[in-house]
């Protein structure tokens, strides 16, 4: 039960729910019963502290949210019932599950309890839960004496996500975990099998659900035969909360996007994030938080990152000219005597630049390219190269003197990293930034998610027509072919958020998120505020946002924030075309960023 093994003569769980007050055919959900013949079963004690009668309908569901059965009790003023589980529904055996209580009017009142039957020991408790979307959970003790968990049900049709804080009882915040509930699902879980053994001894629990859950806490003890709990404390979000992902799914629907995952992060910490619509819109398997997408040049921003890693290793420089690591001579044939310097390929202005006849043919379908990095960028930019054009593939301008948004400066960049580290970009980029954050669900090839079920690429052209494309690979990856998960890239931007450190896991110093977000004095295009190192600056949804956008072939992407609020927004598409509503896309960024600064006044309010 909950992966532990019962050793120690017998296991002691207690749970506290939410005050049961049910007033006109109220719902209330008892997120947790546990019922064998050999081990645990459970009591569900009632009493109608009204004036009236009171008529109760209690349904049973396991685990998967098939339903058990249902019966109806009627309790007459001042009476109180105290049942077993399997005395309500005889029918079930070896049980785990939840149960769905409806009441006629106000009055009743309850407690849950867990018995051991090698044991015999009890515990009572109050009912002291509310379904809500926000919980702080008293986990109490985690030590060698004691272990404590929590039991959350989903009783929707529709997914829930759910974000779960860690918090010593000094304040501190070790790690955050996600985790994805399906319509009638159910999470138990000890706070180890979530967090770890590193669990704090004085812990507490932070449960944030973008849908209706009813929870509550779970410990045991193989010592001690009596535990009194103490409830936690539910907090009600704004009505904001109360039809954001409703409208978020229609503005899908109506955008004609064919799935969407967004990701909401506040003051360094992965707030929200939950998918919508499909990944494969033919066989209706949908976008979950863990789903691949195509990140399009969001890339950019990850390969930035990768290079400050480097440059902290000791490998190169911003200023380290590009000849001194290439296997071959890199010259603008316009400009006599020029350095092109890494500085130069992070800000856009190298004076190499994209020659679209080139780039639009080097797309491989259905795979990874057989083409590698090196062997592409030198017949790009070497003079007898299958793809050397002096006059397309050049400016006319010194480096440093004109800004010109290049692909191809930016896969070099991850091709000098390559050189200067001796070892693959990809592979560098696994042990320094994807590992170290546990991103799971990323990487730069399809050879690394195919297993995961990325999100199939559509083209839109029109609303509501969607044609699939094969999932594709180009040779100058590093500029534009990462896959993540909403999930995994919303703790990449909470590590950068929070000046290179999340949940304990160090990335890069302060000093190198700060140089790597800091206006560069380079020229700079009109639709930008300000060019960092890949990332740059804009202004948009009345804020000052840092971050980096995208687009592919099916592909849509945004990852922005605002540092003076501390709100970021992510939002993954698996769509492009004239029929792919922007204006909808637009709502959605707006709205998820006003529930971040909603999230933040409550916060300060509590």
């Amino acid at each position: 039960m909950f992966g532990m093994k019962n050793t120690l003569g017998w296991l002691l769980f207690f749970s506290w729910v939410a005050a049961l007050s049910l007033i006109a055919q109220e719902t209330l959900w008892v997120p947790h019963f546990t019922q064998s013949p050999d081990t645990w079963e459970t009591h569900l004690a009632l009493v109608n502290a009204g004036d009236a009668a009171v008529h109760v309908s209690v349904e049973a569901y396991d685990a998967s949210g098939a339903t058990l059965g249902s019966v109806s009790l009627d309790l007459a003023a001042g009476e109180g019932r105290d049942q077993n589980i399997a005395t309500l529904f005889p029918n079930m055996t070896d049980a785990r599950g939840w149960l769905r209580l409806t009441g006629s009017r106000a009055g009743l009142s309850g407690l849950m309890r867990f018995q051991h039957r090698l044991g015999g020991g009890t515990a009572s408790l109050p009912l002291f839960t509310e379904s809500g979307r926000d919980w702080v959970l008293p986990l109490l003790t985690n030590d060698n004496t004691f272990s404590s968990g929590l039991a959350v049900v989903n009783p929707s049709d529709q997914n829930v996500s759910l974000a779960l804080t860690l918090t010593d009882y000094a304040g501190s915040t070790p790690a955050t975990v996600t985790r994805d509930l399906a319509p009638r699902g159910k999470l138990v879980a000890m706070a180890r099998d979530l967090f770890g053994e590193a669990v704090p001894a004085k812990s507490s629990l932070s449960l944030r659900a973008d849908g209706e859950v009813a929870a509550f806490a779970l410990s045991f003890s193989p010592t001690v035969d009596q535990i009194v709990a103490v409830p936690g404390r539910q907090t009600a979000l704004p009505a904001l909360d109360g039809t954001l992902s409703a409208d978020i799914q229609a503005a899908v629907t109506a955008g004609s996007l064919p799935g969407l995952a967004a990701a909401v992060v506040v003051d360094g910490k992965v707030a929200w994030q939950k998918g919508f619509g499909f990944a494969d819109v033919a066989a209706q398997r949908p976008v979950t938080t863990q789903t691949p997408f195509l990140l399009a040049s969001i890339s950019k921003a990850i390969t930035a990152v990768v290079f400050m890693k480097a440059v902290e290793q000791g490998f190169l420089t911003l200023d380290d000219p590009l000849n001194e690591y290439l296997p071959f001579v890199l010259d603008n044939p316009a400009v006599s005597g020029e350095t092109i310097r890494f500085s130069h390929l992070l800000t856009h202005t190298s004076g190499i630049i994209d020659n679209e006849a080139v780039t639009e043919q080097s797309y491989t379908y259905g795979a990874d390219s057989p083409i590698s990095l090196g062997s592409f960028l030198q017949d790009y930019l070497v003079a007898g190269g299958a793809h050397y054009d002096a006059e397309a593939n050049f400016l006319d301008a010194a480096p440093g003197s004109l800004s010109d948004y290049s692909n191809i400066a930016s896969a070099l960049v991850g091709y000098g990293i390559a050189r200067a580290t001796q070892t693959d970009f990809a592979q560098f980029s696994q042990t320094t930034l994807f590992e170290p954050l546990n991103m799971n669900h990323t990487g730069w090839f399809l050879r690394d998610v195919g297993d995961k079920q990325p999100a199939i690429p559509y083209r839109v052209p029109a609303a509501g027509r969607f044609e699939a494309l094969q999932h594709y690979g180009f040779p100058d990856y590093p500029n534009g072919q990462c896959r993540a998960s909403v999930a995994d890239l919303a703790v990449f931007l909470a590590m950068v958020m929070n000046g290179g450190e999340i949940n304990g896991t160090r990335v890069l110093t302060g000093d190198s998120v700060a140089a790597m977000q800091e206006a560069q004095p380079v020229p700079i295009p009109a639709d930008i505020e300000a060019q960092g190192l890949m990332w740059f600056t804009m202004r948009d949804y009345g804020r000052t946002l840092v971050g980096h956008d995208g687009g592919e072939e099916g592909a849509d992407t945004f990852m922005f924030f605002d540092p003076a609020a501390g709100i970021g927004v992510i939002t993954l598409v698996n769509g492009d075309g004239d029929g792919l509503d922007q204006d909808a896309l637009d709502q959605i960024r707006r709205r998820l960023f006003d529930y971040g600064a909603a999230l933040k006044r409550m916060k300060k309010r509590s």
